[in-house]
């Protein structure tokens, strides 16, 4: 009959193994952990056209100023440059514009607006897409929805709510 020889490990050296396997495994294999902050806002803002260039019936350039209070984000100014196709239902309006906050915070928008009404006033809706930013929006996106009423004057008061989502990090940036 055949005597079997069995090694065996001392007990310390599998809880050595293991413990350096897990540590290994998470050292190298724990992807870096981030999240984003989702910001919910809500306010007002009032529009003024400064300046606009028909450039026949339909087509016209604007540039227009903005200055407003939106919720988590606090008083703000704005400028925009807009196309504006005009039929005699509707008014559809492109461009794009700089949002800036008290403290000099950027938030670049890209608008896309649609006007009806056969006549002054002319119900506005529309959404200004979070393309990036500055300071603490940097790297932002997101979606601020608008409605309101355009009324024969240049100037013009709209509703704005929405969501801008930047990066960030869990546990305060020790994951990254």
């Amino acid at each position: 009959m055949m005597k079997m020889l069995t090694l065996r490990a001392p007990s310390w050296f599998f809880r050595f193994t293991a413990f350096f396997s897990v540590a290994a495994a998470l050292l190298f294999s724990v992807p870096q952990a981030s999240a984003a902050l989702i910001t919910t806002t809500a306010g007002s803002a009032t529009t003024t056209i400064t300046t606009a260039v028909f450039h026949s019936d339909v087509l016209i350039s604007i540039e227009a100023v903005q200055s407003g209070y939106l919720s988590n984000i606090g008083a703000f100014t704005a400028h925009f440059s807009y196309t504006a196709v005009a039929t005699p239902a509707t008014i559809t309006i492109v461009g794009s514009g700089t949002l800036v906050t008290a403290n000099g915070n950027r938030l670049y928008l890209q608008a896309s607006i649609l006007e009806l009404g056969l006549d002054y006033p002319r119900t506005l809706n529309g959404a200004l897409t979070i393309t990036g930013g500055t300071g603490r929006f940097s790297g932002a996106t997101g979606t601020l929805l608008i409605k309101g009423l355009d009324e024969e004057s240049l100037t013009d008061t709209i509703q704005i709510q929405g969501a801008i989502i930047t990066p960030g990090s869990l546990l305060g940036g020790l994951l990254k």
